[in-house]
């Protein structure tokens, strides 16, 4: 069986924006051979979380997790998935985008 890897971050890019980190490393890691399941396309801050939690509960039995990790409201989705991944045992992979990270 492949690797199963969660990626949780920016998924609502479309026709009119730039591809998002999520969606190139995902087709990378696709054409390896590792089955990619990706959250969060909700544009609502609630839901987003949400649907992101719920998709590291389904899929604990997961390799690995990355967790797009940016600034501001961004951190905070971030540092709650890294905590529950913890709490599941799954190893995670935080990638950094910059911003004002440092502050």
């Amino acid at each position: 069986m492949n690797k199963k890897i969660v990626y949780i971050g920016n998924d609502l890019s479309n026709s009119n924006s730039n591809v998002t980190t999520l969606e190139l490393l995902s087709e990378i890691l696709i054409s390896k051979k590792y089955l990619v399941i990706r959250s969060s396309k909700k544009v609502n801050i609630y839901l987003r979380m949400i649907d992101m939690i719920l998709t590291v509960l389904r899929n604990r039995d997961a390799s690995y997790l990355l967790i797009d990790t940016y600034s501001t409201t961004n951190f905070y989705y971030a540092l709650i998935i890294s905590q529950l991944s913890r709490f599941l045992k799954i190893k995670y992979i935080p990638i950094l985008h910059g911003g004002n990270l440092p502050k």
